[in-house]
């Protein structure tokens, strides 16, 4: 039952979320925040596994591919106000998605290993630049966090 539920709550939030998109009027800023509707897809299918739910943990991982397709194509569009630190909404939905793909292996073991590597190359570059922007002092002026 709470596995139906969450789902159910997944989908209520991507059906409202996918007008943003076919719109396009999410301000650059946040952007990268949109990679976190990636995660839910992706841990549904992690727990759907678990549950031994074949055709719902293969649905997810096709619906997590083509989520992936999407972010892909649209990467430059995501990323146009450059780099902040809402970019760490990437780092969570690829570990999960490759997690996902890899627990499933067969077909999805290739994409799971590149996700894996992009995930391992993109993450810790993304925590550097955190950590470095809020030693030069320029987080809380990049977040807006300077001026509450």
């Amino acid at each position: 039952i709470l596995f139906g539920l969450s789902a159910l709550m997944a989908a209520f939030i991507w059906a409202v979320s996918i007008e943003q998109f076919v719109r396009e009027d999410v301000p650059a800023p946040l952007r990268p925040l949109l990679a976190i509707h990636l995660a839910p897809v992706a841990l549904l299918g992690l727990v759907a596994q678990g549950l031994g739910m074949e055709a719902v943990t293969m649905g997810c991982a096709g619906i997590a591919g083509l989520i992936v397709l999407w972010m892909l194509a649209r990467l430059r569009w995501l990323t146009e106000s450059g780099f902040s630190a809402l970019w760490g909404a990437f780092t969570f939905p690829i570990a999960a998605t490759a997690s996902l793909w890899l627990v499933l292996g067969g077909a999805w073991r290739w994409p799971g290993l590149a996700l894996l590597t992009v995930a391992t190359i993109v993450i810790p570059a993304i925590a550097f630049k955190v950590v470095q922007a809020w030693a030069k002092g320029q987080l809380a002026v990049k977040t807006n966090a300077a001026i509450a």
